[in-house]
């Protein structure tokens, strides 16, 4: 007990504190090996410079998914423990410092004669500040470590190239002769931005209706309901009415909004058609009348023969286009039945209170299980950015981080070439009677 009455002793461990505070404040980081790994191996930029190629990625994939399907492509939680965490562990580490500290003095003291010179040298306050500073950094990191970054990415990609490549995405939807229907999901939400009310499974063809004066007259539109994502069902049956049916997609159902106006531009070039070869027919006939000569009878009885040809394709050319885009359709089904079921899980272990918290407050509490481990459900893109950024700067973080990269150049290119495909493939639709 005079060990710990005294006021010599006490006055150290107050000046140690000081020190310790002091050294925190304007020296202590935790210190990351997996990043010397990546320095070995590329120089010490290459760590920022793949940062810079996944912050890039987000941008660009956030930007793209927003303005295409409505919805953001990623959930970005901060779980950055603060200053309370650093004070807890200054005071943490302080503490077992002077416990252990003190422990060892009073051993010391019980040494005849050498005994008050080492417990007085123990308890010096240098030797308090180095201890508190160590136990502090071990208990820093023992609270920090085995997590996600400060700044964690939760995925949701849903404009991907394999996305793009299944036909899901129907902005870039070419059967115009099987146009799939869209539905929506609303909420009403208050003004700070909680939900008070849902609306689902809202035809979107309800939802944009209009009245005769232009306005829109939907009852759930006009109440305040907003759009929060756009599906369709994969079976086609809104009866089945489950997460597995549905299909998120495009704000925009190109095949379905220009249906009309190809269809109304086919069948007028399609009767302009039939009138020029009706005046073909006519020619051909007048020039076998006249004709005189046998092989220049041949020649136009072989012409007869061509418009005939014509004729048949002017009338079955819809059919034709019909069965085309089916066994397009049937193909790709099949080449991507390949990864149908494949889902990728990524657990994310020993998630901290922060992180489950703000999970559930996004409306995933399903992913959580065991009150810390998150299994969340996302395809190939969204699996590789959680690997990359869940190695912490270690060597697989550059492998990963540039297959990110890789695939978001992969978006955009797929983006262009089936925009442009639309495109080519509605201009020869109402060409096609010529």
């Amino acid at each position: 007990m005079k060990f710990f009455t005294n006021k010599k002793i006490l006055f150290k461990l107050i000046v140690a504190l000081c020190i310790c505070l002091t050294i925190m404040n304007f020296g202590m980081t935790p210190v990351s090996k997996a990043e010397s790994k990546v320095a070995a191996i590329g120089g010490t930029l290459l760590n920022p410079i793949i940062d810079l190629l996944l912050g890039l990625g987000d941008a660009i994939m956030n930007v793209l998914q927003k303005q295409i399907m409505g919805i953001d492509a990623a959930i970005t939680i901060d779980t950055a423990q603060g200053i309370l965490v650093t004070i807890f562990s200054a005071v943490a580490g302080i503490l077992i410092a002077a416990l252990v500290v003190a422990g060892l003095a009073a051993l010391a003291s019980l040494v005849p004669v050498l005994g008050p010179i080492l417990a007085a040298g123990i308890t010096s306050g240098i030797v308090v500040a180095v201890g508190s500073v160590a136990a502090t950094t071990v208990v820093y990191n023992a609270i920090s470590g085995a997590r996600l970054p400060d700044v964690t990415v939760l995925p949701t990609y849903y404009l991907t190239p394999e996305e793009i490549f299944k036909g899901n995405i129907l902005l870039f939807d070419v059967n115009v002769f099987n146009p799939k229907e869209v539905y929506v999901d609303t909420t009403l939400k208050d003004s700070d931005g909680n939900v008070i009310a849902e609306q689902d499974n809202i035809k979107l063809t309800e939802w944009n209706s209009k009245n005769s004066e232009g306005e829109f007259d939907n009852t759930y539109r006009t109440q305040g309901y907003a759009v929060e994502r756009y599906y369709y069902y994969k079976d086609g049956n809104s009866a089945n009415n489950s997460d597995d049916n549905k299909i998120l997609t495009s704000v925009n159902n190109s095949a379905y909004e220009l249906k009309t106006v190809i269809s109304r531009w086919y069948y007028t070039i399609r009767n302009i058609a039939i009138v020029v070869l009706m005046l073909v027919l006519l020619y051909i006939g007048i020039r076998i009348l006249l004709g005189s000569v046998a092989s220049e009878k041949a020649k136009y009885k072989q012409m007869l023969a061509d418009w005939l040809v014509a004729m048949c394709l002017i009338f079955l050319m819809q059919y034709i286009m019909v069965f085309a885009n089916t066994l397009v359709e049937k193909i790709t089904m099949m080449l991507s039945s390949v990864s149908e079921n494949q889902e990728y899980y990524d657990p994310i272990i020993d998630a901290d209170d922060k992180l489950i918290e703000e999970v559930e407050k996004q409306g995933y509490g399903d992913t959580i299980q065991n009150d810390t481990d998150i299994y969340w459900r996302t395809n190939l893109m969204g699996n590789t950015r959680l690997l990359a950024q869940q190695q912490d700067g270690d060597t697989a973080f550059i492998g990963y981080g540039l297959c990110f990269f890789a695939l978001v150049i992969m978006t955009v290119s797929f983006i262009f070439t089936y925009l442009k495909r639309l495109l080519y493939m509605m201009f020869l639709t109402i060409i096609a009677p010529f």
